[in-house]
């Protein structure tokens, strides 16, 4: 998996021989109610829908929320529609960039405590 930061977008690509997704997201300070998803493309062929990826997304959050001690607020979601559909990749997805977004802030935390 490629894992980046950019710009205030975390992104994460899944690349196994002939599947491939990417998930891109924004976080917010609070939570924002309902999470804008957008795609990144309108190229066919469309695998995964928008609804889809929503549904996959919301599940990934109430799992992070369910067994995580910190915040985890998403304002943004995108997706590429021409991704290999599965129908739990992006909650997977989630919850992996959450589990590095952790492991950073623990990283450096442990290092702003050294004199």
């Amino acid at each position: 998996m490629i894992f980046q930061y950019r710009d205030g977008i975390y992104s994460l690509a899944r690349i196994t021989g002939p599947t491939h997704n990417l998930l891109r997201i924004k976080l917010a300070d609070e939570n924002v109610g309902k999470v804008a998803v957008t795609a990144l493309s309108e190229e066919p062929p469309i695998n995964i829908t928008l609804d889809e990826v929503h549904r996959q997304v919301t599940e990934g959050i109430e799992y992070i929320k369910a067994n995580r001690q910190s915040g985890f607020y998403v304002s943004e979601v995108q997706y590429v529609p021409s991704d290999t559909f599965s129908p739990t990749v992006y909650r997977n997805l989630i919850i992996e960039i959450a589990k590095r977004i952790e492991k950073i802030a623990l990283s450096d935390s442990s290092q702003s405590h050294i004199t």
